[in-house]
């Protein structure tokens, strides 16, 4: 019996394994895309890619152009010499960029390509200077031929040069209401020939000469693309679009400035347009070698000349380009003045080209007058650094003039090495003219990062704190000694490369060391860094460089990127540090540095060097101190966006269907604002759900601005808790009912035991071909296991008071066992069983009940011995019972209990169960049951 029911427990265990193998897996996501491993090579995040100063995705980037806000859209526009096809200098156009906070720009497509399809040109000129002026010859020349760009005469194209722009509100042009007029030069090279009437009249071959005319082009669509203007027609005929507009004519021709003195046809550029609010006329400047001529105009359509400024600075070394006059209020006064700037291509102060400032005044016959006679012969320098070049200021911003400039150098430009870009912009800056003796004229500009810098991009400023040094840096940190190199004081609390640092330091005559200032983009022991420092000696506001040991492209140290800066027993820097960019404002922007710089990693150890620790040292002997404080750190983030994941790790259930493309989220991070990513790009997936445990995913993802980020996410795939139901069923000899149901839940994928209940009136069935004990718990929910229970049955008998049984039953619980009919004992009469009815009336246990019965009154009644002969056929009332009953056909011999059998006498029962045999069936049937409660008792 234990071996029978131990094989059929065995048995549903068994079934409940192979069960659980049967599930759905997640399959194992392939890899969608092959990952860069090299990250300097993801779009704005290349080596020495800056990240706050604006460069284009990819391409040459030069001068700034036709900087403009355009209060109708709230919208900043830059424009620019942009290479559409390569990282050179070459086939120029304008492109362009837009921003609504001067600072996160969003490039743009092109907004001006060059010139294609040019048709035959034909015109004389008479040059003053130059080479058709050498030997005495007079200077007269005729272009004749088809324009071009590459020397040959053969490609029908013209380059689009340095320029401005003009917002027209009030349609002065005649071009439409706040149509945008975009300014620029035309250049390209064409045959050139003597006047002289040689070679049939077509004149004397030269060769192929340059030439450079201004053009306009229009916006009607907010500056987004522009239409070239023929400036053989007039405006109503432009936009009727009966002018020749794919071939345009100069609005200011080359012929136009023919035979004025020192003039030659090759450096007619750059216009740059104002309003002259107090005379009522627009004024433009343009660069013509040696000098700057005004022309003036009061419809932005036709142009008269007015005047020329005539170079008295290294006259000779390079040409001017990119000139402007600013109209200018001088703080804390209602006086104005005409600031011209001016770039020179070489011999700048630092060395190669940079920018140079005059103040003076302006006429109602568009004359520039210099602040007194030695303003142009002695022009203050804009910037005291290599890189600050071609800066023009933004058009239409009313009180505030707000620069921009290239940060590059005509002198590095091959050795720069950045890749797949070119350049890029300095931060805008504002200009405030400031009235001060000590310069030209009595006044000085001041320069300042624009405020927008910090509002939009700027992260909570924090007060750093150091290794070395006594006090604090915002009260006051005493530097003593030779605090430099590795001994320098270290900041401890912030690392980086792209932020603003400023310090206020301050020092006693008596005690001043030779110099101090900041490390910045050090190594962890400064053995690589940027000096952004004050020599006391000297007096001199530097930048040193020589510790990135990159020969080519280092400034020379503190000899020549340096600003003088009077000692007064104290100095401000600040410093805007990049990835390769920095610029400095001494004392609040008298005086700037700017400068690009490289980490090489062939010339610092390798990629993995980082130059990310600020520090701040004295050099002197030990007697000598200094104090710094009011130090801040202004940390910024990257104007192209930040990339971010906001959950850097996901958790998934085992067993569930996983899809990374919906699962992850990623943000980009821009200025002030954040906007998802909607889509994205799988590299690496092999997470496998089926198995619990942690995977990497790695995403690459691209936001709005094009630029590139590759970043892993964690995923974490934990045991799936899901619902299962176990089902109580009761069986009756009245059918099967569900009597039960429990919601449980466990972890997916494992098997799950049932626990039986315990029923007052039903015992589990564990041979039931349907009780399911033990299953796989199914990631979907629908794991049912059932339990089958058998009604509990007992045995009620009826027995005469002698022991001998009148009747047995076998009664279901809760059920009622049948009354027998009253026996019949011979000398006694049936009185009654000795228990209540109740007893055998919803039986909940084995019963015995026995007859009572009263001796009739004779003795030999009493005395004698019953034999077969005398039991009548009714003596006893017997039923079949439900469990052991015989089959009909089957006789037992029987003799009768308390009786001498008579020889050879016997008496045949049909259908009677011995009592005997009902009891050993009935024990049998109690240990079945018994042994059925254990084995319940075993497996919970």
């Amino acid at each position: 019996m234990k071996k029978q029911k131990l094989k059929a427990y065995l048995k549903f265990i068994v079934a409940g394994i192979v069960a659980s193998v049967v599930f759905s897996l997640a399959t194992i996501q392939t890899v969608s895309a092959v990952s860069s491993a090299n990250q300097n090579s993801w779009q704005y995040n290349e080596l020495y890619r800056n990240q706050y100063h604006y460069s284009a995705a990819k391409n040459w980037l030069n001068d700034p152009n036709g900087l403009l806000y355009d209060d109708s859209t709230a919208t900043y526009h830059m424009y620019y010499q942009y290479n559409p096809n390569g990282n050179g200098w070459g086939d120029m156009s304008w492109g362009h960029a837009t921003s609504k906070d001067l600072t996160n720009w969003q490039e743009q497509p092109v907004a001006i390509p060059m010139l294609e399809n040019q048709e035959r040109m034909d015109f004389t000129f008479e040059n003053t200077k130059g080479q058709f002026t050498d030997n005495g010859k007079d200077g007269k020349v005729r272009y004749w031929g088809q324009p071009c760009t590459d020397w040959v005469e053969g490609n029908s194209k013209k380059y689009i040069f340095s320029g401005s722009t003009v917002l027209d509100k009030e349609n002065i042009s005649g071009l439409g209401e706040n149509t945008i007029l975009a300014y620029y030069t035309s250049c390209f090279q064409i045959a050139t020939r003597w006047n002289d009437g040689g070679d049939g009249g077509m004149g004397s071959w030269i060769g192929m000469s340059e030439v450079q005319e201004q053009h306009l082009a229009y916006s009607t669509d907010g500056g987004q693309t522009f239409k070239q203007f023929d400036g053989a027609k007039n405006a109503t005929d432009n936009l009727a679009g009966t002018a020749n507009q794919q071939s345009p004519k100069a609005i200011i021709p080359v012929t136009a400035i023919s035979g004025l003195p020192g003039i030659d046809a090759k450096d007619f550029r750059d216009p740059k347009v104002v309003y002259d609010e107090a005379h009522k006329q627009w004024l433009m400047i343009v660069v013509a070698g040696q000098q700057a001529l005004i022309f003036k105009s009061d419809n932005l359509i036709d142009w008269t000349y007015a005047s020329a400024i005539q170079r008295q600075h290294d006259v000779g070394i390079g040409v001017w380009e990119c000139p402007e006059l600013i109209p200018m209020k001088v703080k804390d006064s209602d006086d104005i003045k005409w600031v011209l700037t001016m770039s020179v291509q070489d011999n700048a102060y630092a060395s190669g080209s940079g920018m140079q400032y005059m103040v003076g005044d302006i006429d109602a016959q568009g004359v520039w007058t210099p602040a007194t006679a030695n303003t142009l012969a002695n022009p203050n320098w804009l910037d005291y650094g290599e890189d600050f070049y071609a800066g023009v200021t933004f058009g239409n911003t009313g009180n505030r003039r707000i620069m921009l400039a290239w940060q590059s150098n005509w002198k590095w430009t091959g050795l720069q090495q950045t890749t797949p870009w070119y350049s890029n912009m300095t931060v805008p800056r504002e200009l405030t003219l400031v009235a001060d003796a000590a310069y030209d004229g009595g006044y000085k500009l001041v320069q300042a990062p624009v405020t927008e810098l910090d509002l939009a991009n700027g992260q909570d400023a924090i007060v750093p704190t150091t290794d070395k040094g006594t006090g604090a840096l915002d009260t006051g940190l005493i530097l003593t000694g030779d605090m430099n190199n590795a001994n320098a004081a270290k900041v401890t609390n912030f690392k980086g490369t792209a932020y603003k640092i400023e310090a206020e330091f301050s020092w006693e005559a008596t005690s001043k060391p030779s110099a101090l200032g900041l490390y910045v983009r050090g190594t962890d022991n400064f053995e690589r860094k940027l000096l952004v420092g004050y020599d006391l000696g000297s007096q001199l506001a530097y930048l040193n460089m020589l510790s990135t040991d990159d020969q080519d492209i280092q400034a020379p140290g503190r000899d020549h990127t340096n600003a003088f800066v009077p000692d007064a027993g104290h100095i401000k820097l600040t410093a805007l540090v990049d990835e390769s960019s920095i610029e400095i404002f001494v004392n609040d922007g008298e005086k700037t540095i700017t400068q690009v710089f490289y980490f090489r990693p062939e010339k610092i150890g390798g990629s993995h060097v980082k130059t990310d620790n600020i520090g701040f040292y004295v050099e002197g002997r030990n007697d000598k101190k200094a104090t710094v404080k009011n130090v801040k750190i202004t940390s910024y983030r990257s104007i192209f966006g930040e990339i971010t994941n906001p959950n850097h790790t996901i958790e998934v259930s085992q067993g569930d269907l996983f899809d990374p493309l919906t699962a992850l989220t990623f943000n980009n991070v821009l200025g002030d604002g954040t906007t998802n990513i909607p889509t994205f790009t799988i590299l690496e997936n092999t997470v496998d759900t089926s198995v619990v445990g942690y995977y990497t995913l790695l995403a690459g993802v691209t936001n709005s601005a094009g630029k590139y980020q590759e970043i892993s996410v964690r995923v974490n795939v934990t045991p799936k808790i899901v619902a299962y139901t176990v089902e109580h069923y009761h069986i009756s000899s009245s059918g099967t009912v569900l009597k039960e149901t429990e919601i449980l839940k466990g972890e997916a994928n494992t098997l799950a035991t049932a626990k039986p209940k315990v029923y007052a009136s039903h015992t589990l069935d564990i041979t039931h071909p349907e009780t399911v004990l033990t299953g796989n718990i199914k990631g979907d929910g629908t794991s049912v296991l059932k339990l089958y229970y058998q009604i509990d049955t007992y045995t009620v008998i009826f027995k005469d008071d002698d022991g001998r049984v009148i009747s047995t039953q076998t009664v279901e619980h809760g059920a009622n066992a049948a009354t027998p009919d009253k026996p019949i004992k011979k000398g006694s009469t049936f009185t009654g069983w000795d228990k209540a009815d109740t007893v055998w009336q919803n039986v909940t246990r084995n019963v015995t009940v026995t007859a009572e019965y009263k001796k009739d009154g004779s003795v030999a009644d009493k005395d004698k011995i019953a034999t077969s002969d005398d039991i009548p056929s009714n003596n006893w009332t017997t039923q079949p019972t439900v469990i052991g009953t015989l089959p009909r056909t089957e006789e037992v011999k029987l003799q009768a209990t308390g009786a001498l059998p008579r020889t050879g006498e016997t008496k045949t029962v049909n259908r009677v169960v011995v009592i005997v045999g009902l009891s050993f069936c009935g024990f049998l049937l109690l240990l079945l049951v018994k042994r059925c409660k254990v084995k319940h008792d075993e497996i919970q």
